[in-house]
């Protein structure tokens, strides 16, 4: 906990999405490249994603924020996620079934 403090995030990534009717909620993602650690909160789980089944959520954007900003980081980036166990971001492009090269293709 005092080591994750101690390495602050340099700069984070906004990643929009739509969760609840008439809001627009932005999302920040955390990132230490050199680190290579990444805060997610409920944007991406081991083996799952984040929620977008609420009024005005958007799976899509949730997809391409995924697939177009967190992959970018690299596959070797590990992940501390809201809840449940961390994970790499090569890992679940990998095998997660939402998120994964072969399911995105």
């Amino acid at each position: 906990s005092s080591l994750l403090l101690n390495h602050l995030m340099h700069f984070y990534i906004t990643l929009k999405i739509h969760l609840f009717l008439f809001l627009s909620f932005v999302y920040h993602v955390f990132f230490n490249a050199a680190s290579k650690l990444a805060l997610v909160g409920d944007v991406i789980f081991n083996g799952s994603i984040g929620r977008t089944d609420l009024p005005r959520g958007n799976h899509q954007d949730l997809i391409d924020s995924i697939s177009k900003k967190l992959w970018e980081l690299g596959n070797d980036v590990e992940f501390v996620c809201g809840h449940g166990p961390n994970s790499t971001f090569g890992r679940e492009r990998a095998s997660n079934p939402f998120v994964s090269d072969a399911a995105l293709s």
